[in-house]
Parts: C-alpha cells; structure tokens; sequence
C-alpha cells in the first residue's frame, strides 16, 4: 500500500511549493484588491477573529497528531479493519469537538467586546456579534469534514489533500472577489467567503469516502485499552496544543486589546503575518512531506538509520531556514513599502524581531518532526505549558513597555527557554541515544552564518532607492548570494556530498532518458 518514502516526499514536497505558491499570489491579489475597497481596520477584525477561533480549536485537544501518528503502522501493514476503527473513532470525536466550539464560542460572545481597546475605533458598518458567529461557525464546520483527510497524510499522500487545498482556495477567493467588488461590503463577503470553503470541503469530504470507502465504513471499533491509550497520548499532544496555538495565536488579541489603535496596528501586522506565513508555508512544504515518511521510518529503521536519515533532513532545515531568514530580515519592509506604502510599515528594530522569531522557531523543525511522527509529544507536555506562561507573561510585560515589538520579543524569549534546546534533548534521548553537542555546534555555526549574511545585505539594500526595478533587484541577490554562501560552507560535509550525488544522479538520469527517446 505504501509506495516509497522517497518518492513520496518528493511528490508531496513539490505538490506543497505549487500549493504555497497559488495560495500567496491569491492572497496577494485578495489583499490588494480587499485595501482598495476597505480599510486596514476590517483587516485587523480578521486577525483578531482569526486568532480567537485558532485558540477555541484547542478543543481537539491534539486528537489529530495522535490518530494520525497510530495509522502508520496498520496502513503499513495493510489492517483495513484497524484503520477503519480509528477513523470511526477519529469521525465520532470530531463531532463532538464541533459541537463543544460552537456551544463555548456561543457563550463568549458577551466577551468580544472586551478584546477591543475601549479607544479603538470600529468601523460603522460592523457588527461584532454577527462577524464573530461567522468566523465561528467556518471553524466548527471544518471539523465535519476535515478528519478524512488524516488518512491521506499517514498514506504519504499529502499531495492529494494539497492539491484540494489550491482548487478549493482559488474557488473561494474568486468568489469574495466577486462578492467585494460587486458590494464594497465586508459582512457579505465574509458570509459567501464561508459559504465557498464549506462547500468545497464537503464535495472533497465525499471525494475521500468514495475514493477510501473500505477503510472508512466496517462496523469495526476500537477496544477500551486502545481508547484509554489514545486519551493518554492525547493529552501530550494537547499540552502542544495549548503552546502553538497560545504562543501563535494570541498577537492580534494582545494588539487589539492593550494598544490604542489596536486594529489598525493589527491590520498593519496583519500583512507582515500573511508573508511570513507564506514563506513558512513554503518551508513547511518540505517539513509536512516528511512526517509520514519519517513515521513509516520508525517502525522499520534502528536507532542509527534513523540518525543518519535527521542528520540529511537537519542538513536542509538549516540551509532553507538560514534562506527564510534572510529574505525576510531583508526583504519585508522594502516589499511591504512598494506594494501597499509607508503607512503600512514597522519600524525596523520590529523587522529584526520577526525574522529572529522566525529563525528560532523554524530552527527545531526537523526536531518537530521527529517528536509527532515518533510518538514523542506525552514526554514534552510540560515544556508546552511553561512556554505558554513564558510567552503571555513577557508580552505582556514588554508590550505595556515597548509597544508591539514586545510582543515578538515574548515569543523570541520564550522559545529559546523552552523548545529551541528541549526539542532536541527529547530526540537525541528517546531516539538516537546520543549526546547532542554537536547538534548545538551545528546549530551556533548555522546562526552565525545567517546573521552575518543578514547584515551584509541590509546594509548594501540601504544603499538603493524603493521602487519595483530596485526591489526586483534585491530579490534576485537574495535567492543567489546566501545558497552560494551556505553551499561554499557546508562543501565538505557528508550531507551535502549526498544531495550533490543525489542532484547529479537525477541529472543523469534524465539526460539517459531523453538519449533513449532520441
């Protein structure tokens, strides 16, 4: 049933960068043409709804990561009646958690006002009541018909659910397209908006029952002693709920609520977060691909496969982290003020902080990777609740103090207590059965690297005038000089030896072909 891990993750990689790629020039085109028509206030409502909802969806308590993980091995090994009862089991806790997000979302409603800064204005036309039942009731609905989709992913065939998701979120934005320019009205388009997703989600939800149907409708059941294990792991994975969607998904509430102003500041970052969410999109691209391969890994491969498989995927998390880094530091601010104006920017020391928050939290990615596909998240669950702590507390403290760079600032620091060094411990311990220091040698050398390629270019972009040609022109410096740099450096390590024999073997392998076919 399981094709090959390689192939696999490249299919799914590739699927992955065309899906980000669609999906940030979507959004490009939506945000621009959403600005023409609507202020950065109503952008500032999305973000703060957004993030609302994203912490209400903490009541899937990490179920998804815990499912996911338990279908490796009877996908493997071609147990039908096994997969279906975990996805009898999965359908029936999904709609629970629907109904519990819509019975809490309902009974905050009397507190939405209050995430506002009393200050703030609102546009006329808005009712936040109505807009946040709306943003509530998108949410509740995808878990009706999203849980399908964890089959594929632990089939390694991610590819299909992204190649769902660019169909699906070109239909949904040519409709709000339509609907914004037609009315000029934000409640409107927002309601076709929720329209489009959920009926695109149902008609792929019919898809994968049609397609899978033997998987997913034997009378089968989980036994009492696999429920119980199952609640038991979920409650690891629901301390890494608590840390991602806390940690990520409370700026524009703290923003909105503590800043005067808060939703047009909110708007403002919004557009720096919709960028940097792209390009980690990009990136996770790659990471997402890998999950089920590395899973499928580690019921087959010993402890020392499995070291040399991380050191490969370590090898590349830098390279492209590294790379991510870079275009952001230099590259968000020049773009932001050709594409929508000054009044659109942050100050440059917050620019700094983004990028540094992205290095740090890109930097454990493979490490991520291992802990969900090995089954690793019950042993971390207190790190995810001190990060949490971590987190609201110095925000807050440095936001009442620094403004909205406070914020990023709490996020940077409670990272690098928490996850950036516990991440790896927990691998190195649990599966490889090494020390990490060279990990962390690795890790300073990558870091220095970055930042000197960093300041580099910020001072030589400094130098040119903002305009299109000149921005062009940074872009295209940007994706030569830092992968020269990395390449020139990496040179002589075994994992760049591999990838170059790995590149130059598909070259050739291609050029046979096409002599064959001449």
């Amino acid at each position: 049933m399981i094709k090959s891990r390689t192939r696999n993750t490249v299919n799914n990689t590739a699927m992955g960068i065309i899906q980000q790629i669609i999906i940030l020039l979507m959004s490009f085109a939506y945000r621009t043409v959403f600005l023409m028509f609507l202020s950065k206030e109503y952008l500032g409502l999305n973000g703060l709804f957004t993030n609302v909802l994203s912490i209400l969806s903490l009541a899937d308590l990490g179920i998804g990561a815990t499912i996911v993980y338990r279908l490796y091995k009877p996908i493997e090994e071609n147990d039908i009646e096994k997969v279906s009862a975990l996805m009898r089991f999965y359908r029936n806790a999904y709609r629970c958690i629907a109904l519990a997000i819509m019975i809490i979302g309902l009974a905050l409603i009397p507190v939405i006002k209050f995430l506002i800064n009393k200050d703030t204005v609102i546009p006329t036309d808005i009712n936040l009541q109505l807009i946040y039942v709306l943003f509530l009731s998108q949410t509740a609905s995808t878990y009706l018909f999203s849980y399908k989709q964890s089959y594929i992913n632990a089939n390694q065939e991610l590819y299909k659910n992204q190649v769902f998701s660019v169909v699906s979120n070109i239909f949904v934005n040519l409709a709000r397209f339509l609907v914004l320019f037609l009315t000029k009205d934000y409640t409107w388009t927002l309601i076709v908006s929720i329209m489009a997703t959920v009926l695109s989600n149902a008609v792929y939800y019919l898809y994968i029952t049609k397609k899978y149907n033997k998987f997913m409708n034997l009378p089968t059941r989980l036994s009492k002693e696999e429920k119980r294990e199952i609640y038991k792991d979920t409650f690891g994975g629901f301390c890494h709920q608590i840390s991602r969607k806390i940690v990520s998904g409370t700026d524009n509430i703290l923003i909105t609520a503590f800043l005067v102003g808060g939703l047009a500041i909110s708007g403002i970052y919004s557009n720096y977060s919709m960028i940097i969410l792209a390009v980690w999109g990009l990136f996770n691209a790659f990471v997402r691909a890998l999950f089920s391969s590395v899973g499928n890994a580690y019921v087959t491969k010993t402890s020392d496969e499995m070291f040399v498989l991380f050191k490969k995927l370590q090898f590349v998390n830098l390279w492209l982290n590294g790379f991510v880094t870079v275009g952001l530091f230099t590259l968000l601010n020049p773009f932001i003020k050709v594409w929508l104006g000054d009044g659109f920017l942050f100050e440059p020391e917050v620019v700094v902080i983004l990028a540094l928050s992205s290095y740090v939290s890109l930097s454990t990615a493979m490490c991520e990777v291992m802990i969900n596909a090995c089954g690793l998240f019950m042993k971390d669950k207190l790190r995810a609740v001190i990060e949490v702590i971590l987190n609201l507390t110095i925000s807050i403290a440095l936001l009442k103090v620094i403004g909205v760079a406070g914020i990023f600032v709490g996020t940077v620091i409670s990272g690098a207590l928490t996850y950036f060094w516990r991440c790896p411990w927990l691998v190195y311990t649990n599966v490889f059965h090494r020390k990490q220091t060279g990990y962390y040698l690795t890790m300073a050398a990558a870091f220095a690297a970055t930042a000197g390629i960093c300041a580099g270019l910020y001072f030589l972009f400094r130098l040119m005038p903002s305009n299109v040609g000149y921005l062009v022109l940074q872009f295209v410096i940007v994706a030569i000089v830092p992968n020269v740099i990395f390449f020139a450096l990496s040179y002589r390590s075994k994992e760049s030896e591999f990838f170059r024999n790995m590149a130059s073997g598909i070259v050739k392998k291609v050029f046979r072909k096409r002599k064959t076919v001449d």
